[in-house]
């Protein structure tokens, strides 16, 4: 089954172990086939989907469904993901609005390492391949009956 995993991600078995999802993936052939078809529509951003811990906890035929709830975008880098996301949550028009009302375009700034930090109360930020995706970690934990 490792072939297969190495022609469908195009890694070797080697480079994908560390990812618990991948290790079930060469035993269980239902593992392998969400996964080859997650990665197949999803692309690097299903296998850094993979890299949470509490995906292994998912039944494997909940993977596609979780990770198409959660995911939210995916970026070339952390930093673009950032901006990306103060764009997506409004933030960008609220600051840029604030300007305009105290007459000063570009008078207030973020702070970068505290937009990171409230960000990361919400959202995973996974970086893999090369490009970073973000996940609601809100849709991927189990939610508890009430």
């Amino acid at each position: 089954m490792s072939i297969e995993i190495t022609s469908v991600t195009g890694f070797v078995p080697d480079d994908i172990v560390r990812i618990l999802p991948l290790q079930r993936a060469l035993t269980d052939p239902c593992w392998l086939r969400e996964i080859q078809y997650g990665f197949a529509k999803h692309g690097h951003a299903f296998l850094g989907f993979l890299h949470n811990p509490t995906v292994t906890e998912l039944p494997y035929e909940e993977l596609l469904s979780v990770f198409e709830r959660a995911h939210l975008l995916t970026e070339k880098d952390e930093q673009s993901a950032i901006d990306a996301m103060v764009v997506r949550q409004g933030w960008n028009s609220i600051r840029e609005n604030a300007d305009v009302m105290l007459g000063h375009e570009g008078l207030l700034r973020w702070d970068r390492e505290r937009l990171r930090e409230v960000l990361r109360e919400r959202y995973i930020f996974t970086t893999f391949q090369g490009e970073c995706s973000v996940f609601d970690w809100q849709e991927i934990m189990p939610h508890e009956e009430s």
